[in-house]
């Protein structure tokens, strides 16, 4: 008894620990980080639902009226349903009055949320590698491969949907695992079960994994799980939408015919391999984008522990659980005909799954050998992973792992150097401020005109700066390092031209001003 309270406070310590280092790591590089493509949109979300949150509590029967959700929960609820735009309008009333310069107030309250929702997913990470694989190294090993995979930390540090369905995605796979053993479990996964779709569209297919182990593994247990996903989920989805209040079946079914409609899908044109594919990307895209995504000092432990799967022991059957999780969103959007792009973004939720295949990889090495020489191991492998989180700074999302030879070898094969306007930074913004004359008339491509609109809502951006639309006449053009976005004539300035200001790493040009020759037209066809 005395051993198992001792083993249970030092697990709560080294939670505490996870849980405190790894925000405090986001909240001081808050600022590395410049705004995302959606961040402005989630942001908006959040807003709506936060006005609608402040009237219901005042007007009670008023907000509820349909004119009235549709008013604060309306705007892209079929692409962004209500989970994630709910955890941070009610975090920012939490994080909203705190102490900084005011252009920056709302969107670091915003971002502290994607913070703490991020850390605690490491120390979900952290129990379930301690439990499921038998020892609290086990979890220490997951918890350090998950928070110092570049990319991940990366995303971390923005208010958006993906990091929300990775953190839900694995709450539910736990509750699933616990709802093999306890009643209280088939509960929680009931719950999340439901959420899950509420979070993204792909939520809906998140139970075929869960059950197909169950399937292989837990036949005589699962009926328990079956039932919440049954009776519980279809409720919670319901519950926590505004906008299925009123016609829940209609707006069920818009939401599915949203996705269904081929015309619904989106054409973002994806560099990949040296060819820009406008649709979709091919089926081995998902595959390859994961495999040069993770630092080889933890795929390679995660292959390992993946071998862990075919040895008798008490926890191959968890490692399978981990295999199939990590496998299953790769496979999901492998087929031609589904919208593949923007890196790892869309599989983030597999990330977690081989956090916890290296931590098996790492027991499957070091369980048999003297413990200190373990804790060397240990301390060897966080050392190493910090190093490549210091590395990326910034520019976590453009990581690459030595499989293509870093950046500059993944460019050199054609991969996109980034994609979510991470190089669009306040820093970006400070040097246009002071590079930038009067008046000048400002261009840039796709969704980063939005971001330029934004920090001169801020305050970040000079407001005499004019910003057009790309393809009117321009006097500078501001380009970022996603190929697939720009025409012929762009990636020839990009390629070519001597930039006014540029930000550049690793011999590698992120971003650039460049001055434009008058009368020159700017569209080109690819």
């Amino acid at each position: 008894m005395v051993s198992e309270t001792r083993n249970r406070l030092l697990k709560l310590g080294f939670a505490a620990v996870i849980f405190l280092s790894v925000f405090a790591s986001l909240v001081m590089t808050m600022r590395d980080a410049g705004m995302g493509w959606d961040e402005g949109n989630d942001v908006r979300m959040a807003r709506g639902a936060g006005a609608w949150m402040d009237r219901f509590f005042f007007d009670g029967q008023g907000a509820l009226t349909r004119d009235a959700i549709e008013k604060g929960w309306g705007y892209e609820w079929k692409q962004h349903p209500a989970v994630t735009r709910t955890y941070y309008a009610l975090l920012y009333r939490v994080f909203g009055g705190m102490k900084a310069e005011p252009a920056y107030r709302d969107w670091f309250a915003y971002r502290i949320c994607a913070a703490l929702l991020f850390a605690t997913m490491a120390v979900m990470v952290f129990y379930t590698g301690a439990k499921r694989l038998g020892c609290a190294r086990a979890g220490l090993v997951a918890a350090v491969a998950i928070v110092c995979m570049p990319r991940m930390f990366g995303h971390a540090h923005f208010t958006e949907t993906d990091t929300m369905l990775c953190a839900v995605y694995f709450a539910a796979a736990v509750a699933f695992l616990a709802g093999l053993e306890k009643p209280s479990g088939s509960i929680a996964f009931g719950v999340l079960a439901g959420l899950l779709p509420a979070v993204k569209f792909t939520g809906f297919f998140a139970l075929v994994p869960f059950f197909l182990y169950g399937v292989i593994f837990e036949r005589e247990k699962i009926l328990r799980n079956a039932v919440a996903a049954v009776l519980i989920a279809p409720a919670v989805f319901v519950a926590v939408q505004p906008m299925y209040w009123h016609q829940p079946f209609s707006a069920f079914y818009e939401y599915i015919s949203h996705f269904v409609n081929p015309q619904a899908q989106y054409s973002i044109v994806t560099h990949y391999l040296g060819q820009d594919y406008a649709r979709t990307a091919p089926w081995h895209y998902p595959f390859i984008m994961v495999a040069v995504s993770v630092p080889l000092i933890t795929l390679v432990p995660a292959v390992v522990g993946g071998a862990g799967a075919i040895l008798k022991s008490d926890s191959r059957k968890y490692i399978v659980f981990f295999i199939i999780n990590a496998l299953f969103i790769l496979f999901l959007f492998a087929p031609g005909r589904v919208a593949k792009y923007d890196g790892e973004r869309l599989f983030m939720i597999a990330f977690p799954f081989i956090a916890l295949l290296a931590a098996a990889g790492f027991e499957l090495v070091f369980r048999r050998l003297h413990p200190v020489i373990g804790l060397i191991g240990f301390i060897i492998y966080s050392m190493l992973s910090v190093s490549f989180i210091m590395e990326t700074r910034p520019f976590y999302l453009s990581y690459y792992n030595e499989i293509v030879g870093g950046i500059e070898g993944a460019e050199e094969k054609g991969f996109e150097i980034s994609y979510w306007g991470e190089t669009f930074t306040p820093e970006l913004a400070s040097a246009l401020n002071e590079e930038l004359p009067g008046g000048a008339r400002l261009a840039t491509i796709g969704y980063f005109t939005g971001n330029l609109n934004r920090f001169q809502e801020m305050g970040l951006l000079r407001s005499d700066i004019n910003i057009v639309i790309y393809g009117q006449e321009a006097d500078f053009l501001l380009l970022f390092n996603r190929r697939g976005v720009l025409d012929r004539r762009s990636r020839y300035i990009l390629d070519n031209q001597k930039p006014v200001i540029s930000i550049v790493k690793d011999e590698i040009t992120f971003a650039g001003l460049y001055l434009l020759e008058p009368g020159v037209p700017l569209i080109e066809k690819r």
